[in-house]
């Protein structure tokens, strides 16, 4: 499964209990997360410290510091973080690592510039969700427009497109029923136009504040893998979910001689 991205979410101190582990500076326990996601067959890992604007230099170094010994070398990193000085520091400290991506850029032109800059200076993958000034996307048009501006940006910038990554911004069902489809005919297309730049989504925002978020997750992701995208930001963890993923994929034929599902799905499920 290494030509698709699973990147894994857990390593984010939005997340209360990790949030503890970081400020705790408990190297066991954030090793323990690590190890799980890789474990769970995460491509990459999300870094987020941002739940403390103070603190986020620091604690993303930290974080950063303690897992590179214990990642696999074809593991990647992602740098969710929205403050330069916190970009700069990190990107330094990688050094150029094979799989590095930030994520993301928007609307924001300045931020936008600077990420771009970054990106070109340490050869990395870029994240750019589709939206605007105006607000969130609804339908598949808008996102495309989106898109056209954000790969051209991309591109002047230096960016070469197996680098660049279009996150069509899921929004949650609650927010507008008809938004999940509007998701699928973007990806559709974004693949005909750009085959060689990535789509990638957060799949549970898609979820929130509805019942039975599990249901929903796991039905929308394998929606999203019969569109063809090519990678989701998820909890590699829940052991549903991954189920999910590998049936999906043995049906689509992304599964090459079914050797992923058959060597995790047991006969009894």
């Amino acid at each position: 499964m290494s030509d698709f991205l699973l990147i894994g979410e857990r390593l984010n101190t939005h997340r209360e209990s990790f949030q503890k582990i970081v400020a705790a500076r408990d190297k066991k326990a954030l090793l323990r997360e690590v190890r799980r996601q890789q474990r769970a067959g995460a491509t990459h890992l999300d870094v987020n410290t941002s739940a403390s604007k103070d603190t986020e230099a620091a604690e993303m170094l930290f974080v950063i510091e303690t897992i590179l010994p214990a990642l696999r070398p074809d593991v990647g990193i992602v740098i969710d973080s929205a403050s330069p000085e916190c970009l700069v520091q990190t990107l330094d400290k990688l050094a150029g690592r094979t799989g590095t991506i930030i994520n993301a850029i928007s609307h924001d032109e300045i931020r936008a510039q600077n990420v771009l800059e970054l990106a070109a200076k340490h050869q990395c993958g870029v994240i750019a969700v589709l939206s605007s000034p105006a607000g969130a996307p609804r339908s598949a048009d808008e996102r495309i427009n989106l898109a056209v501006q954000a790969h051209a940006k991309m591109t002047s910038a230096g960016i070469l497109e197996e680098k660049q990554f279009l996150d069509p911004q899921v929004l949650p069902l609650a927010f507008d029923p008809h938004q999940p489809r509007a998701v699928l005919e973007t990806i559709m297309e974004l693949r005909r136009r750009w085959p060689s730049v990535r789509t990638l989504a957060g799949l549970s925002n898609i979820s929130f504040n509805m019942p039975n978020r599990r249901l929903l997750n796991r039905t929308f992701l394998a929606m999203l893998l019969a569109s063809g995208i090519n990678g989701l930001i998820v909890d590699p963890c829940d052991k549903l979910l991954r189920k999910t993923l590998l049936a999906s994929r043995a049906l689509l034929g992304q599964d090459d001689f079914l050797t992923s599902y058959l060597s995790e799905i047991t006969p009894d499920g």
